[in-house]
């Protein structure tokens, strides 16, 4: 099992939102999180990714404890994006995307490798922003800045994609457009996907669980 929640609780301060939960999810799956608003699809995202403490229970990334992990060694298997991104004023695209390969450098490291601008270049490429490197985040459209941050995830190289409602801010074109590039991530880089959707029909016509 890639990920394996073992009773799980967690919150917010002393309480707890998300209660007892289990399951897993294997190396290529994609599973999507269904439920009203303010049960707990989100919290559970941020514990999964560490956002929050755990109160109880256990997460195995790759069969080692998460708690255990270093927050390196946890980057470089599982990259999250967020229902909020923060929009870093000035950066382009490119400099964006760059942020995704810090998990692979040492603390003294500075400049980018070669290998770190060839996940860089492909991460822009999967995405459809090879075109918008060069411009300001903030000239982009919502479904272009979405794909850039899809983009600063996948530099990371992770095993798992965490996805905290994708689609939300998104018009049905760009939804399916981007839900489409996930497919296709998913189909044939054998990506692990775990979604939190509102929409049922797109949760069934896309995740597999």
């Amino acid at each position: 099992m890639l990920l394996d929640l073992q009773k799980i609780s967690g919150g917010y301060d002393q309480t707890s939102v998300v209660k007892d939960v289990a399951f897993t999810l294997q190396e290529g799956e994609w599973l999507s999180l269904l439920g009203a608003n303010g049960s707990g699809k989100s919290t559970l995202l941020k514990l999964i990714s560490r956002m929050l403490p755990l109160q109880a229970g256990t997460i195995l990334l790759d069969g080692k404890a998460i708690q255990q992990q270093s927050t390196q060694a946890v980057a470089q298997q599982m990259a999250v994006l967020p229902q909020h991104q923060t929009l870093p004023a000035g950066l382009t695209v490119h400099q964006l995307v760059c942020l995704g390969r810090p998990p692979y450098q040492s603390w003294w490291q500075w400049s980018l490798t070669p290998t770190d601008h060839e996940h860089i270049k492909r991460a822009l490429a999967q995405t459809g922003m090879l075109s918008f490197r060069n411009r300001p985040l903030e000239n982009l459209s919502g479904g272009e800045r979405q794909r850039a941050f899809l983009a600063l995830a996948l530099a990371q190289n992770p095993k798992v994609l965490l996805l905290d409602e994708p689609t939300t801010f998104l018009d049905l074109h760009h939804q399916l457009e981007l839900l489409e590039l996930l497919k296709s991530l998913n189909q044939d880089r054998g990506l692990t996907i775990l979604t939190v959707l509102h929409d049922v029909n797109l949760a069934i016509r896309y995740s597999a669980h």
